[in-house]
């Protein structure tokens, strides 16, 4: 699969994912799962249940909302990404101005968003199959 048709399914996907699952009030705190099994290695959003292979979590929260990842199975990290390209590379600003990475291997990793905007993340062991927004 090519990289652009990645990142048109990644931005097609992740914006009706978004627009579906937004709830009225955000919440403050959120945790997402880093998962590999037998359909691969994917995040998966534990209050929306979103997130699969090539699917990215979708999480809310609201502006000083703290998101953690949980490794629950597998050797992952968590990397923010640049807007509009495809997930690849060191960690780059994403749409809240904000950059992160979680080093390889960790078992959590917290992240407090202070900026309004969406984020982008993605894991840089599977950057094809592991990617999320904020």
């Amino acid at each position: 699969m090519s990289k652009k048709l990645v990142l048109i399914s990644f931005l097609a996907l992740g914006l009706i994912g978004f627009l579906r699952i937004l709830p009225a009030e955000a919440q403050l705190t959120a945790s997402v799962n880093m998962v590999t099994d037998g359909t691969g290695d994917y995040f998966r959003d534990v209050a929306s249940s979103t997130g699969a292979p090539l699917v990215p979590a979708m999480t809310a929260i609201s502006q000083g909302g703290t998101v953690t990842w949980n490794n629950v199975a597998g050797f992952h990290n968590v990397t923010s990404q640049a807007d509009n390209v495809p997930p690849h590379g060191p960690p780059a600003a994403c749409g809240t101005g904000d950059t992160f990475a979680s080093g390889f291997g960790i078992a959590t990793y917290s992240f407090t968003f202070n900026a309004p905007g969406t984020c982008a993340y993605y894991c840089q062991i599977h950057p094809v199959t592991m990617i999320g927004q904020v």
